[in-house]
């Protein structure tokens, strides 16, 4: 998380906003269950490549 935040902290953005302790995270995430992250990953994952994406073979001698 800090390093998510760190550029925006560089930038003034964050105010007198601190990073809160894993353990804190660990419980919010107990708390809310897998719901919230199930929604946004729904809303916002992507394919990264379609039928024209040209791919590598899995080893050299495939």
């Amino acid at each position: 998380m800090r390093h998510l935040v760190a550029g925006l902290r560089g930038l003034g953005l964050l105010g007198k906003w601190h990073v809160p302790a894993k353990s804190s995270l660990f419980r919010a995430r107990q708390r809310l269950g897998f719901e919230p992250l199930q929604v946004l990953f729904a809303a916002t994952a992507k394919p990264m490549a379609n039928e024209s994406t040209e791919v590598p073979p899995l080893c050299e001698r495939c």
